[in-house]
This record gives structure tokens, sequence and C-alpha cells, in this order.
């Protein structure tokens, strides 16, 4: 089932009459779980850290076997990188999201679905169109989180050239042949205004080779030119896949980007003390309820502790300073305070490979106050 606003608001009408609902987001990128035997061996591990929250529901138990069943059938990847379940045998319920973008692996029984995660999704998912041309076709193509919105083409056959013919005939023709090939260029751009003006979409892509792209972006409208995120040169019949690839490319860098922005602006509300760059910190944010956005290095990992009497994370035990109970060792510290968030409804972000971020020490947030 792909996700849409309407599912979101029928999940969210959806009368469960006061039954058990278990909802489930697990992570199924193949970039980050090659094999299917990793991203189910994490499922298990959210199992076993639900261990009390289980004993407490169990009623839940036989919606548990079912979503179990399901994580351990064989799942075509080739398109999904994140899954969101909602089971409840109870109210009848059982519907499987399929995301093309990854998810943050959360786990939670209550009487309604948890939708904070569909919702983020849908709001910050972006179109990216991509502007294929050459000097007789061109092609424009509008995605929404991966899948293909509108596509349309159009096609200018340019006259074909005779060797038999004369100097002056020759030239004359690749005049002509120009000037069509310009009107044929001037049609595309108007195509890929008139797709904006309709889909409003965020980020362009142009493909094409040099000389055609540089007389492209001179007549594009000035404002999808300055929506230009990625330039290549792919053909404009090559397969379906293909263009996702271009897709997932462009997705990368208008991440990267995203990201260093993001940085930054913790950086500037550190300074006002609405940004946080230490654990320390944001493990006290987090307990007082007060972080908004939260930043995270996937590669962060790091041994602490949790109380079960209050939920109080901590990177030292074996007493909570909080409450003054005992509390349990935990093998990652940063998963736990990600599934805190996520509990506080705070918006989520991992970032690969960026280096700013490790400086700061692997996490980062943004206060509401």
């Amino acid at each position: 089932m792909r996700l849409s606003s309407q599912l979101i608001k029928d999940l969210a009408n959806f009368d469960t009459k006061g039954s058990t609902v278990v909802s489930l987001y697990l992570n199924v990128d193949g970039k980050q779980y090659i094999r299917s035997q990793d991203y189910q061996r994490e499922f298990d591990s959210m199992l076993k850290r639900a261990k009390s929250q289980i004993e407490q529901n169990p009623l839940a138990k036989k919606d548990i076997e079912r979503i179990y069943s399901f994580v351990q059938s064989p799942m075509d990847r080739s398109k999904v990188r994140g899954i969101a379940l909602f089971s409840s045998l109870d109210a009848n319920l059982w519907k499987v999201v399929e995301l093309p973008v990854p998810v943050q692996n959360f786990f939670i029984i209550n009487t309604v679905p948890q939708l904070r995660q569909l919702e983020s999704i849908c709001e910050a998912s972006e179109k990216i169109a991509i502007l294929n041309i050459d000097r007789q076709r061109g092609r424009v193509i509008v995605f929404e989180l991966g899948e293909v919105i509108e596509s349309q083409e159009v096609f200018d056959e340019l006259p074909r050239h005779e060797d038999d013919k004369g100097d002056w005939e020759r030239d004359h023709l690749q005049d002509h042949k120009a000037v069509l090939a310009h009107k044929h260029i001037r049609k595309s751009a108007q195509l890929a205004f008139d797709l904006f003006k309709k889909y409003d979409y965020e980020h362009l892509v142009i493909s094409g080779s040099d000389d055609v792209v540089a007389e492209l972006e001179k007549e594009l409208h000035s404002c999808i030119k300055d929506r230009i995120v990625l330039r290549a040169n792919i053909g404009i019949s090559s397969p379906s896949e293909e263009y996702r690839r271009l897709v997932e490319k462009a997705e990368e860098k208008i991440m990267r980007t995203s990201h260093m922005k993001l940085i930054e602006k913790i950086r500037d509300k550190a300074a006002v003390g609405t940004g946080i760059v230490t654990l320390k910190d944001t493990l006290g944010a987090l307990s007082e309820k007060r972080i908004e956005t939260l930043m995270v290095s996937n590669s962060f990992e790091k041994p602490g502790w949790r109380c079960p009497n209050c939920t109080n994370l901590a990177e030292k035990g074996p007493i909570c300073s909080v409450c003054g109970s005992d509390m349990q060792k935990v093998e990652d510290l940063i998963e736990e305070v990600i599934q805190e968030a996520l509990h506080q409804s705070c918006k989520i972000v991992t970032a690969s490979e960026s280096a700013d971020l490790d400086c700061l020490g692997g996490i980062a947030a943004l206060l509401r106050y």
C-alpha cells in the first residue's frame, strides 16, 4: 500500500473501539541492511527491548505473531526502504505501508495507530522532476515519494542530412536544423514549466549533452532554473530504473545540503541557548521534554543506562538521578534516545557520513524553548 494523505486520514479515523493496536516502523533499506537477516535481527532486538511493554499487553500477542511472520517472509526491496505496519486482530485492522524512504525503527502497543512518522514523511516529501532532452526529444517525469506521478514527452523530428546535396544546400539545411532544434528545446523548457505550474515540484534534474543543456538553461523559466539540483546525461529511452537512480542521486544531494543547513542552524541556536551539541545536554533536554528536532549520526553508538521507573536515560548508572531507582544497562544508549524522542513526537534527522555532525560529537538538537 502506497503512502498518501488520505491513507493517514483513514488510519487516524479508524475506530479501534478501544482494542489493542500494534504499530511497527521497520527500516529495510538495502544500503543499511544488506541481507534480510539484518533487518530481521533488528526486529528481534526491538521485541526484546519492548519486553515489559509486551508483558503488560497480553492481548497483543497474536498481533505480534502475525507481524513476526510478515517480517520473516521474503520481501521485494527493489523499491522499498521502509515499512509501516499496523495490526489489531480485535478491530480487524491490518495495514502494511511500503515506503521508498528509510524510517526510524519503532515499536509500540497502544489503542490507536502511531502515525507520527507517516505524517512526517508525507509533510517532508518533495517532488522531483527530471527533464531529459536531446535535439529531437524532450521528456519530463515528475516523481513523488519514489513513484512517477506524471510523464510527458515532446518529439520534433529534424530533417535528415543528404550527402548528395551541394555545399550551399547542406549549409542551409544545417541552419534550418539548428532553428528547429532550438524551437524544440524551447518547447521542452515550456513543458517543464507547465508541469511545474501543475505540480509545484521542489527540485529539477536536467539531463542531456553539455551543449544541449547549456542551450536549455537559457530557455528555462527563472523559477524552475533556481530549482536545478543535479545535471546528468542519460539516454531518453533509458529504462525506468535508470531514472529512479537519478532521483536517488538527487535525493542524496538534497539531503546532504539539508543536513548542512540544519547543523549550521543548531550551531547558531546553541549560542543563544536553544540548540545543544553534546550527548549530556541532549539527555537533559530529553528528560525535560524540550527537544523539537533531534539530529543523530547513523554511526554513533554508546552504551548507557535506562530507568525502568521514570524512563530517564543516562550515560552513567546504576542509580537514577531523577527518581533514585535502580537503572538497567542498555547496549545502545543512542537507540534509546531515538525511541524516547519518537515517543515525545520529536522530529528525528539521521545523517550518514556527515563530518560536521561527527565533529559535534554525533548528536545535536534544536529545542522548543
